[in-house]
């Protein structure tokens, strides 16, 4: 929240770069104390555009009854998982509307032949990389799989361009700030993911790492986290492949329904 409002008055700030800059604003537009009598009502427009999205994208697979399908289907699985308010209000309130956004525009995309389909799919991408970056790597798959069915070799890199450089161009001005006020470019969140990194090399499965992850790899504070994470994993392989196969049996068994859902909704096309 305080990045957000030192982003939004054009101040400096120690933790600038920790989250990027839609997160950081989005909370910062709601939480302010200043703010208090309209704090929920971006949440809850937002929600209101998920809810949309989550149902065009229903009935650009299945018609009408797909898209009501959609909706139930979301309402119960968030509230089942959240079992409160702060499932839908909670910090990632904007994060989860960008989602529904990629959803959307990857299904329109797939269902018509305008040429808009494709600027607008990587506009939601860079958006949503904009507030979260969990979606980092999906540029780039979706270009590649554009270049695996190519049958027009020019059109498909065209394509592949636009998938991949409208995100890069929305996280260009980011990359600037950081620049400016870090001395180097940063186009994700900076520091942010280091933990979770390193906990994630030592074979931690699921929860909050409540200890020095740099201590579970054997790393120092010299240590950059990213590399000292790559030489823990080379030198313990198979631990690691041993929790990269808890964490895919954690997350299955906690949301066996809803993979389940994919797995059928991806065999029927």
């Amino acid at each position: 929240v305080e990045a957000g409002e030192a982003l939004l008055h054009g101040l400096p700030h120690r933790r600038l770069s920790w989250s990027m800059p839609a997160y950081s604003v989005s909370n910062a537009l709601v939480c302010h104390p200043n703010r208090a009598g309209g704090g929920l009502a971006f949440p809850a427009a937002a929600l209101g555009l998920t809810v949309a999205l989550v149902a065009g994208m229903g009935r650009l697979v299945a018609g009408g009854l797909g898209g009501a399908f959609a909706v139930a289907a979301y309402c119960f699985f968030a509230s089942s998982f959240g079992g409160s308010g702060e499932s839908f209000f909670g910090d990632r309130w904007f994060y989860q509307a960008t989602i529904a956004l990629v959803g959307f525009a990857a299904a329109w995309r797939a269902r018509t032949a305008d040429r808009m389909a494709t600027p607008a799919l990587g506009l939601s991408m860079g958006i949503s990389l904009a507030t979260l970056s969990p979606l980092l790597f999906y540029p780039a798959l979706c270009a590649g799989w554009e270049m695996l069915r190519a049958k027009e070799r020019r059109k498909t890199v065209l394509t592949a361009a636009l998938l991949m450089g409208i995100p890069c161009i929305i996280l260009l001005p980011w990359g600037y700030l950081n620049s400016r006020v870090q001395g180097h470019f940063i186009f994700l969140e900076d520091q942010r993911a280091d933990t979770s990194i390193m906990a994630g090399a030592a074979g931690v499965v699921s929860g909050p790492v409540l200890v020095n992850a740099r201590a579970l790899i054997g790393a120092t504070s010299e240590d950059a986290p990213l590399r000292a994470a790559v030489a823990w994993v080379l030198a313990h392989p198979l631990m690691y492949l041993q929790s990269v196969l808890k964490r895919i049996h954690h997350v299955l068994s906690g949301s066996p329904i809803p993979f389940a859902l994919a797995i059928i909704g991806a065999a029927l096309g």
